[in-house]
């Protein structure tokens, strides 16, 4: 009946039709009760039945109808579109003869998609094609060393679609086994009339004379003893190693390492030994590095380490970890095995803000004061470069005797800063956090703590502990239902008695119960995967203590392990929520990690709360607690009471680009959503959108308005779109909307970000100017 009446045929019940039951016996000895057949068309005609069956009756209800009809048309789409490319490949059988008749390498490629949509054998054969399936129709982008070059041939070639044609030399290609080759190209705009954007391109492979320009360039810019880069090539590229490193928003290390015993080598064994063991020592710091890390040799014996796209510290430790066991092996001098050993100074960007030739003056000083400490066991042979780096060894073992004494005398106390509960607007809790008064300073934990040693850890701990128990004890007495967040250092949780050392502390305060206590433990190596570590906080949290997770974003590590791990709360770091305000495109980071911490159903803190803006964005997302300058900073013992009666956290500042763009981007996502699961949505239009409000209120401060107004309109025109055309479009039309919506949307936040900065720039420079302006002369 499908096939001769052309049409869909759906049998509810084989027992029930009177016309079926003829089948019904046969049916029922497989298990089908109801059936359905659906013509598949192919050019117009008919030409198969797509059949089925269903162990239940009445099952084909109109959901199942839709989607089965569906079905039937995208087979018959897909049939029709083979057709399509067969008579395309009959008609280009011609063209293709003469095409590969060609020395050179030709291709045809198809904007905005940027794909081959033709090419010749020598195009094949030069990336390394066995096949046209191999190139055609996959991105350009695969064939291309990184975005830089990516991007620079894309404008090349919107240039091409705007006049017509043009040339570019040496750009360089990776063929599909991985080989690198280079390549001059020459193309042209082939205007067609389907209106469709296409370059015609003539690829000649120039990787030969490019290999021979590249070894004169890296004779002048290699250290001839070793191979390594030299002072030239190093300028060069730390320079670049900056720029990327604020690009890809990740950490930039910079390394100087010197040899400490060299001199002795060269008197002793002579000055060819003196030349092996150098060789030697840059092969392995080779070795130990990553890919994409930097090894140079200024001189002597001095190697700068520049270490790229570091995620977080920890990614730094196992390199410097590989970088000591590689310095640390004995070295073959003439027959005789001889230990070295090395400093190394580091400065990390963009902590250290400074510009290439300071970074390597700071790394110069760090080496100098490694190679000061008296004891080279551990980590010790590494100094991380800081402001009192020529005033204070961190490593001096003064300094730890000093700390110990401070901290029988009373000259470390501890401050207090309030963390307010969205709930009820109050505050609800307190981090203790250490001040060492030293030297008419009050010295704050990350200037110090990097020089104490396993033991004045564990004592600053216990005191951290007593102290603030004590005092929560005496607000509770007072009436103020506080909870306490005291930092918890890794050598603390390695400790065999930590848990019960808590447990005792707690005992001498029965008024404060368990549950008021808060541990905040950094994620640091692998100390939360150790079985005493694990011990302890499951040991605490069954108690009632509450474990949190501090500075959740700062290692891509901890994101991976989170849900493993027995938590309680966890802490966005403080990194995130501070630069928003300058770059509001990051506001997707600490939604993902808000919405991380839904997921996993802990308690959500968010740290360096420190504008009125801040307050008002993160009251529309679900956190539970706030901490920040914006509230208050750090408090003095006797400043906490009053503070905690008296204050009601306010409303926040509502007129700033990230409560706008927070709700703006709300939609956005609902608009992907209905690409993504085919559901509808309410579209915000461009006038209700509170991005639009904000853009026309500011437009006399921010910087290309227009561009910004045009490109916002764009987002949303394509959320429109998306819902429409999921009422009535196909599958196809919908991700070809949502890849626009994507781009469009991204583009949107990372100018307007730029655009605000810019704008709070020129705002500071005005201030600056008027206040200049109005000093007496």
């Amino acid at each position: 009946m499908s096939w001769r009446d052309q049409k869909l045929v759906y049998n509810a019940s084989f027992t029930k039709n009177p016309r079926m039951k003829p089948w019904a016996q046969r049916a029922e000895a497989f298990g089908i009760s109801a059936n359905a057949a659906l013509p598949i068309f192919r050019g117009g005609k008919r030409w198969a039945v797509l059949a089925m069956g269903h162990g239940e009756d009445n099952i084909f209800d109109a959901d199942l109808q839709k989607i089965l009809t569906d079905l039937a048309k995208d087979v018959g789409y897909g049939l029709d579109r083979l057709d399509i490319l067969r008579r395309e490949r009959e008609a280009n059988a011609f063209n293709e003869v003469l095409l590969n008749t060609q020395s050179s390498g030709i291709g045809v490629i198809r904007f905005p998609e940027r794909i081959f949509e033709r090419v010749n054998a020598r195009m094949l054969e030069m990336l390394g094609a066995s096949s046209p399936e191999d190139l055609l129709g996959h991105p350009m982008r695969r064939f291309y060393l990184d975005e830089e070059t990516y991007d620079r041939v894309g404008a090349a070639n919107q240039k091409v679609l705007s006049e017509g044609h043009g040339m570019l030399r040496d750009v360089p290609y990776r063929r599909l086994d991985g080989e690198v080759i280079y390549v001059d190209l020459s193309v042209q705009r082939l205007d067609g009339t389907d209106g469709v954007q296409r370059i015609f391109g003539t690829f000649v492979d120039v990787t030969e004379r490019h290999r021979l320009v590249d070894d004169l360039a890296r004779q002048s810019f290699s250290d001839m003893l070793t191979g390594l880069p030299n002072r030239r090539a190093l300028d060069a590229e730390i320079s670049k190693a900056l720029a990327r490193s604020a690009r890809q928003e990740r950490l930039l290390a910079v390394g100087f390492l010197d040899i400490d015993d060299f001199k002795p080598v060269n008197d002793t064994y002579g000055h060819d030994a003196g030349d092996d063991l150098l060789k030697e020592m840059a092969r392995r710091l080779q070795g130990a590095v990553r890919r994409t890390d930097t090894v140079a040799r200024l001189g002597g014996d001095e190697f700068v380490l520049l270490l790229e796209g570091l995620r977080d510290m920890d990614e730094l430790d196992q390199v410097l970890a590989r970088l000591q066991t590689a310095s640390a092996q004995p070295f073959n001098i003439k027959g005789e095995m001889v230990s070295i050993q090395a400093s190394l100074g580091l400065t990390i960007y963009p902590f250290d803000e400074a510009d290439a030739d300071l970074l390597l003056r700071h790394a110069d000083q760090a080496m100098y004061a490694a190679k000061a400490r008296p004891g080279r066991e551990g980590g010790g042979w590494v100094q991380l470069y800081h402001p009192d780096i020529g005033n204070v060894s961190m490593g001096d073992e003064i300094l730890r005797r000093d700390f110990l004494r401070s901290l029988a005398s009373g000259a470390v106390t501890l401050r207090y800063q309030p963390l307010v509960a969205m709930a009820t607007d109050r505050v609800a809790g307190l981090e203790a956090l250490t001040r060492w008064h030293r030297e008419g300073q009050e010295v704050s934990p990350e200037r110090f703590l990097s020089a104490l040693g396993v033991r004045e850890r564990q004592a600053l701990g216990r005191f951290v502990l007593q102290t603030g128990l004590r005092q929560l004890a005496q607000w509770r007495d007072m009436g103020l239902d506080l909870f306490l967040s005291i930092n918890v250092t890794p050598e603390e949780l390695d400790s065999p008695g930590f848990a019960d050392t808590v447990f005792g502390i707690l005992a001498a305060y029965p008024g404060i119960p368990p549950e008021s206590l808060v541990l905040e433990v950094l994620e640091i190596g692998e100390i939360l995967e150790q079985e005493v570590a694990l011990e302890h906080l499951q040991r605490l949290r069954g108690a009632g203590v509450k474990i949190a997770l501090d500075d959740v974003g700062s290692a891509y590590a901890s994101l991976l392990r989170l849900k493993n791990l027995p938590i309680d709360e966890i802490k966005i770091d403080q990194g995130f929520i501070r630069e928003l305000s300058n770059k509001p495109q990051d506001l997707i980071f600490v939604e993902s990690l808000i919405n991380l911490g839904l997921g996993m159903n802990v308690i959500i803190t968010v740290e360096g709360v420190e504008t009125e803006a801040h307050i008002a964005l993160l009251r529309e997302m679900e956190i539970d607690y706030l901490q920040g300058y914006a509230i208050a900073k750090p408090l003095e013992v006797g400043a906490v009471a009053d503070f905690v009666r008296t204050f009601v956290l306010g409303a926040g500042d509502a007129d700033t680009p990230l409560l706008a763009l927070y709700q703006h981007l709300g939609w956005v996502r609902a608009a992907a959503e209905s690409a993504m699961n085919h559901q509808g949505y309410e579209h915000t239009e461009l006038a209700a959108c509170p991005i639009t409000t904000w853009l026309h209120a500011h437009a006399s401060e921010l910087p290309g308005v227009e561009a910004l107004l045009a490109e916002h309109e764009t987002v949303h025109i394509l959320g429109r779109e998306i819902l429409q055309v999921r009422q009535s479009g196909t599958r196809e039309e919908l991700h070809r909307l949502l890849g626009q919506l994507h781009g469009h949307s991204h583009l949107f936040q990372e100018e307007l970000g730029q655009a605000v900065k810019t704008m709070r720039e020129d705002a500071e420079a005005m201030v600056k100017t008027a206040s200049s302006e109005s000093i007496p002369q």
